[in-house]
């Protein structure tokens, strides 16, 4: 502000040239006129005119009075806000009276032009013209801004004048402008503090702001302020004169500070008082602006959610593609972590008639990518199994075309089908084939969800997809390390899953799964150690193993999972030390068993811990399948570590707890065995021509039980041998994908999984030669008699120096650990930081 002196009081001019290019100056004068104290305020933008306008404190004088008289200064010196002086000499006899103009008349011809503007460009144009922001009434603002709202904008790129900065900075100063005039800080024709101004030009204000914020990027800040001002005049007109609002406005308010982010509990406590008795009135649009924004204010309780649920009812045919996905995405927000049957019963009714109607409704047939993975996602989200829905979106995605939906809508489709047990092959490959196209262009969580997805999922999963995701997932991590610790589980779980090890990925992974240890949860270290294991090389654990090591890739997981088991105090380890259940234990066990690591201790700490949840002791439930687990574990550690004279014994396992799960681990052996049809013919196939081979002289047993716990598909128990009849399920393919991949040399790019080679490391070490046949192997014989010379090669093989027969340990037997049994042991997580 600057200080103004010698002032002569004769007649005023409020045309008064400044130098062009000035920059905006505010003039504070300070006079009196008759006795009465005068405040105007004079403003210049851009050098083109000087406007006044008057308040008068204590008189009766109106404030557009002072605009309408003519009056002259003297000298008048001014200092001016950077340093320099404006002086400008102005003459009493230069000007003319004017006649007074009908201010009413102006701001509606004003406001006239401004709803006529084509572009929003001409709005700042505008308000030049008219006298700037303190030339213009509230009311004239306030249509600038909701013009600037929903006018088109010039191509994003644009400089200069007309550029999209140019018009976030007149809306930063609209905004600002109206919000002074509210709060009282700028006097304004018509209004005294903001006074006089109805909810629905409220309404009306707060959503142009938004809208223009949303799409502008404006600044955070003027948003808020006008917000607040908006949320306390409202607020305080709906108490003071006890008024009804109208659906719109409370959808439009609603909607502007959800979009903001801006949470006033006063106004969420007026509005949502009057839900009920607006609830019969609103449209389709206010309820989905009503969902959306009550969830994202965290204000979408029981009593709110009733009212938009029976609303949604009554408009379920209202909705466009848009609403309907605002309002389920925002009820599945709410209420995801409900139990189905826990969930409001309008909930439930609005879900199912939603799912009924969906591929019917006229408005569903236009839906685009983004509204059909929200619409997807809400649906699995609030656990709805209904196939028609999703059956409607695939159907829709399909007309559309796979590939033209975004990687983030390609990503969120494919878990919604997959969580919710919808996931059908033709809907899964399309997904697969448009995913691999641009999976460089998934991010850390959409490329996650995605191949949790098609692991999840009861289809094939392409090798295609996942040598692309791997190759974008390693370049991802290397770059910028984007994937979080619960990502970087989730996706190894997909890849050991899905039975790929893409090379370029998994040291890379482990890699940043170790920079991450001190973020990890129990449940995220264990799904990493067990993914590992199910990849883990099988015979350089194995020749680690003989040399009394251990596989060193996992070696510092591993370590920081011992320690948090055995409840090391180290402060680093506080999150691990959470959510050590039976599920956790189980899975590290059986991991580190497969990775050739043993510790008596944790074998020990298992037991306790599993037979609490066995007992029922809080909410942990200990399965059959952990049970079996841990007695793979304690088996194998009890055999290589006696082996390697290193068992103590002392471990103080109770007899009662080996024989119990002894019993359930041969119970899981001799039930789990069966694999596919396909299997189980090739098994048959073998088994009836070794029987041709051998002849009736010597025994051959198929399925034959070892040490009550090993399985084995065919035996030779005269000779100690097993031959083992290995189908794809036994193996995990090596990515990326190579160009002998599917030719003669495909066979070279895969190798045993982890379950298979702690299966076979333990029978070699209790003396038994193991034998293999590949599926493709025998299939490429030709007929009968090169099977049988195959065999007959095979079987009069001269086994090693093997040691001589090694009694197992005492009661020692473990359930069957190949991964077609462990690998449905991880519990599987949502795939998403959701």
């Amino acid at each position: 502000f600057c200080s103004v002196s010698k002032i002569c009081p004769a007649k005023w001019s409020s045309n008064l040239p400044l130098r062009p290019g000035s920059p905006m100056v505010r003039v504070q004068l300070r006079c009196a006129i008759g006795g009465r104290s005068l405040r105007p305020l004079l403003s210049a933008e851009r050098g083109e005119r000087l406007c006044l306008l008057g308040a008068v404190a204590n008189s009766s004088i109106g404030p557009r009075a002072s605009i309408g008289s003519r009056l002259s200064f003297g000298r008048l010196s001014a200092d001016v806000c950077d340093g320099r002086p404006l002086q400008r000499t102005l003459s009493s006899s230069s000007t003319a009276p004017v006649a007074p103009r009908n201010v009413r008349e102006e701001q509606v011809a004003i406001n006239k032009e401004l709803q006529g503007l084509s572009d929003a460009v001409s709005i700042g144009h505008t308000v030049e013209r008219h006298g700037g922001i303190l030339g213009l009434s509230l009311f004239n603002l306030l249509t600038a801004l909701h013009r600037l709202a929903k006018l088109p904008y010039p191509a994003p790129g644009a400089v200069g004048a007309g550029s999209r900065e140019e018009l976030a900075s007149w809306a930063d100063r609209l905004v600002g402008g109206i919000t002074r005039r509210l709060a009282g800080d700028d006097p304004d024709p018509e209004l005294a503090k903001g006074l006089g101004v109805q909810v629905n030009w409220l309404s009306r204000t707060a959503w142009a702001a938004a809208k223009a914020s949303q799409r502008l990027d404006m600044q955070r800040e003027p948003l808020r302020a006008l917000l607040i001002e908006v949320a306390e005049l409202t607020s305080s007109r709906l108490l003071a004169a006890d008024a009804r609002v109208k659906p719109r406005d409370a959808s439009n308010l609603l909607w502007a500070f959800g979009s903001a982010e801006v949470r006033s509990l006063p106004l969420l406590a007026v509005l949502k008082q009057q839900l009920p008795s607006i609830g019969a009135e609103l449209s389709s649009q206010d309820i989905a602006n009503l969902a959306w924004a009550l969830e994202r204010l965290q204000a979408l309780d029981p009593e709110a959610m009733d009212v938009i649920c029976e609303g949604a009812l009554r408009n379920s045919r209202g909705f466009n593609a848009a609403g309907l996905a605002s309002v389920l995405g925002a009820l599945a927000r709410a209420c995801r972590e409900m139990p189905t049957a826990q969930q409001p019963p309008s909930l439930t009714a609005f879900v199912s008639t939603a799912a009924q109607q969906l591929g019917s409704l006229r408005a569903f047939q236009e839906a685009r990518g983004m509204e059909l993975a929200q619409i997807c996602w809400a649906f699995a989200a609030l656990g709805h199994k209904g196939h028609s829905a999703y059956g409607a979106v695939v159907e829709r995605a399909s007309q559309i075309g796979w590939e033209s939906l975004e990687p983030r809508d390609l990503a969120t489709i494919a878990w919604s089908l997959a969580a919710a047990g919808a996931a059908r092959g033709p809907a899964m490959d399309g997904i697969a084939a448009a995913a691999a196209l641009c999976a460089h262009a998934f991010d850390s969580q959409g490329l996650t969800n995605l191949c949790w997805a098609m692991a999840s999922s009861e289809v094939a999963c392409t090798p295609e997809l996942f040598s692309a995701a791997g190759a974008a997932a390693t370049a991802a991590i290397a770059e910028c390390d984007a994937f979080s610790g619960r990502q970087l589980s989730n996706l190894s779980w997909a890849f050991a899953t899905a039975a790929y090890f893409h090379t370029d990925l998994m040291p890379v992974l482990t890699a940043a799964a170790e920079r991450r240890l001190p973020e990890l949860f129990a449940a995220e270290l264990t799904s990493l150690l067990w993914s590992l294991a199910v990849l883990s090389d099988a015979e350089n654990v194995a020749a680690a193993v003989g040399e009394g090591g251990a596989s060193a890739t996992p070696a510092p997981l591993a370590a920081l999972a011992l320690r948090a088991l055995l409840v090391d105090t180290a402060a680093a380890d506080a999150r691990l030390r959470l959510g050590w259940g039976a599920r956790e234990v189980a899975n590290l066990l059986w991991a580190l068993a497969v990775l050739g690591i043993h510790s008596e201790a944790a074998i020990a700490r298992g037991a306790r811990v599993l037979s609490g949840a066995l007992r029922g002791a809080g909410a942990d439930v200990a399965l059959d399948v952990h049970l079996g687990q841990w007695y793979v574990a304690w088996f194998a550690c009890s055999v290589e570590l006696n082996l390697q004279g290193q068992l103590s014994g002392s471990s103080g396992i109770d007899s009662d707890w080996l024989q119990h799960c002894r019993a359930v681990a041969r119970q899981r052996a001799e039930s789990q065995h069966a694999g596919p049809e396909s299997s189980s013919r090739l098994h048959e196939w073998v088994s009836r021509e070794v029987r041709a081979v051998v002849g009736q002289g010597e025994r051959v047993v198929d399925e034959f039980l070892i040490a009550d716990c090993l399985l084995v598909d065919v035996a030779l128990p005269a000779r100690r041998t097993v031959l083992e009849v290995d189908g794809p399920s036994h193996f995990v393919a090596l990515l990326p994908l190579s160009a002998s991949a599917g030719g003669p040399g495909a066979a070279e790019r895969r190798r045993l999984d982890g379950g298979s080679g702690l299966k076979r490391r333990l029978l070699r070490q209790l003396g038994w030669q193991v034998l293999s046949v590949t599926g493709e192997q025998w299939t490429r014989l030709r007929g009968g008699r090169e099977q049988r010379d195959f065999l007959r090669r095979l079987l009069a093989q001269s086994p090693p120096e093997a040691p001589s027969p090694l009694p197992s340990p005492s009661l020692a037997t473990a359930g069957r650990c190949t991964p077609k049994v462990y690998r449905g042991c991880l519990t599987r997580g949502n795939g998403e930081e959701l």
